[in-house]
């Protein structure tokens, strides 16, 4: 968690820091969980680390059928 909201996953490698934003499909999807890493600046608490960060929003089905699409977002 940080001071503008909740990631919903970092997932760490050793190359790589991934920032993942999850929405279903009756709630935005895509496009929302793209506004949502923009607007609560999901990715600053991590531009000190060496490694290449890089945010995902992730669109699922509301009806439990699994991922309908991601988006890389920029910032």
């Amino acid at each position: 968690m940080i001071a503008t909201g909740r990631i919903d996953m970092v997932v760490e490698t050793t190359g790589f820091v991934y920032v993942l934003e999850l929405k279903l499909s009756n709630n935005g999807g895509v496009d929302a969980a793209t506004e949502q890493i923009k607007a609560k600046l999901y990715t600053e608490p991590f531009k000190a680390d060496k490694r290449k960060v890089i945010a995902l929003a992730i669109e699922l089905d509301d009806l439990g059928k699994g991922l309908i699409g991601w988006r890389r977002v920029a910032e």
